[in-house]
């Protein structure tokens, strides 16, 4: 089971699952033997039968791997960070996948490319907190807002928040270059202003789902859109080549059956997404005010 608000590590090895089939079709692995260097061409594993001449993932890196000797493997040299991965150090026990049918690096692309492109059906969720002035009624906001959701004051003394119905937000060349002017308030404790924001991509294993700013329920929403992306290109090494241990080797797997299965995922994702849209719809239902 994969934590809601899990790491992009986690939703990439989500993604993969169910990509893989639930391990039906599981990789080839070992690991490594030592630690392997951004600067290095060559790494040890701990099982040679594990790896041979071609791609290789170590971590989220691709390289492309020319040579094996006994339990060292030799890199080209313009084999690290292959395939748009980036060329990192690695340490002794890190999972080294051989021929990985979905490479980490594109699986983490796919994903970043769902989270962007459900916007503005969906959208980031950001506050700032900001102390009221005594003579302007006009706040800056992140350069990244792109419209204001709720506004809320409290007062001195009083625990609950309460929400302004008024606002008019501009876009000048001073500051960020987002501002929201608000009606005169008067004495008050605090100002907390809710704003939409496109969703960040994500771009270390580390980093939180929920720091691209989309509600942490939105979690599968972005599964299954990167699903839908990925599977149609199983089709694509189906298709007939110049060789015939290939060609009889497709035959047992029909052209056209990937698409199909992704026509099925992509209904689930956009089923998933509208439901989305309409709950961020009745939390922050869309209200007239001026914008400049």
């Amino acid at each position: 089971m994969f934590p809601l608000s899990g790491t992009f590590s986690d939703l990439i090895d989500e993604v993969t699952l169910y990509l893989q089939g639930h391990s039906v079709n599981e990789d080839q692995f070992t690991s490594l033997a030592e630690d392997f260097s951004t600067s290095a061409l060559s790494f040890r594993v701990t099982s040679a039968d594990a790896v041979s001449r071609g791609l290789c993932e170590i971590g989220d890196e691709l390289v492309i791997v020319s040579s094996v000797n006994d339990d060292t493997a030799t890199c080209e040299p313009w084999g690290r960070g292959h395939r748009g991965s980036t060329a990192v150090d690695h340490v002794a026990g890190e999972r080294v996948n051989y021929k990985p049918v979905w490479p980490r690096s594109i699986v983490g692309r796919a994903i970043n490319d769902i989270i962007s492109g459900v916007y503005p059906k969906l959208f980031g969720i950001g506050s700032v907190d900001i102390t009221p002035q005594s003579i302007s009624q006009q706040y800056e906001l992140p350069s990244t807002a792109e419209r204001v959701l709720a506004v809320e004051t409290k007062w001195s003394g009083i625990t609950d928040w309460q929400k302004i119905h008024s606002w008019e937000m501009t876009f000048g060349h001073t500051g960020t270059g987002v501002n929201v002017t608000l009606p005169a308030i008067g004495p008050t404790g605090s100002l907390r202003l809710w704003y939409a924001h496109r969703p960040n991509r994500l771009a270390t294993p580390e980093q939180l789902f929920t720091e691209c700013g989309l509600p942490e329920s939105t979690r599968d929403v972005i599964v299954l859109g990167a699903c839908a992306k990925l599977v149609p290109w199983l089709d694509i090494g189906r298709l007939p080549v110049q060789s015939a241990e290939s060609d009889l080797a497709a035959q047992s797997r029909a052209q056209g059956t990937a698409l199909a299965g992704a026509r099925d995922i992509r209904s689930l994702y956009m089923a998933r997404l509208l439901e989305e849209q309409q709950a961020l719809e009745a939390k922050y239902p869309p209200r007239t005010h001026r914008i400049r």
